[in-house]
């Protein structure tokens, strides 16, 4: 859950809020349940909840899924369903702050995260992509995330997800039919077409 890391000593350093955020996120559990019983916003009850540790984090993307306030600290989070399959509880930025106080980061949005160290700080980036369902029809967002998908060995995947993420899945897994199924169009024209000409000399 991105609490606690192991040393090399074989010990376990826990995070000093620890206690605040397991008590967060199962507030946010409980309201996520309310939701789903209420056929609203999470995609699948499965979906596990974790941490985000932006320190370690690299880009993540994703649903928002709700805003909240830890009643005894007083940050601000938000539940993010990202699109690797997980529900990331993520503590606010400045950054984050900023783009809420102007009406951003909206229940429903699609969200691109991405960390960014500078002197020593770490910032998060925040892209808003707009309302999460039109990221379902939009070819040239999916294209770009099958290429993400591909630069790290892995392609997409329709493991059996319900509501939006399952959608989203399915719509990647499309994609990448059509693009398979055109790259051997275009292969089987060029080996006619070499066939040919070695026909006509």
């Amino acid at each position: 859950m991105g609490l606690a890391k192991s040393t090399e000593q074989g010990t376990w350093v826990l995070k000093s809020d620890m206690e605040q955020v397991l008590r967060a996120m199962q507030r946010a559990r409980d309201r996520q349940k309310t939701l789903f019983a209420q056929g609203a916003l999470v995609s699948d009850q499965r979906l596990p909840i974790e941490v985000m540790d932006r320190r370690q984090m690299r880009s993540v993307d994703g649903r928002v899924l709700m805003h909240g306030e830890d009643e005894q600290s007083g940050k601000r989070f938000m539940m993010l369903e990202s699109t690797s399959a997980k529900v990331l509880y993520i503590e606010y930025t400045p950054e984050m702050e900023g783009i809420r106080g102007r009406g951003g980061m909206k229940t429903n949005s699609f969200l691109r995260l991405r960390s960014v160290s500078e002197n020593g700080r770490v910032r998060v980036e925040v892209e808003d992509l707009g309302h999460a369902e039109a990221m379902l029809t939009n070819r040239t967002m999916l294209r770009e995330k099958i290429h993400d998908l591909r630069e790290t060995g892995l392609g997409p995947a329709d493991e059996g997800w319900g509501g939006w993420l399952g959608r989203y899945q399915r719509a990647l897994c499309e994609i990448e039919a059509e693009r398979s199924s055109t790259g051997r169009s275009q292969q089987i024209d060029r080996e006619t077409h070499r066939r040919d000409r070695g026909l006509e000399r």
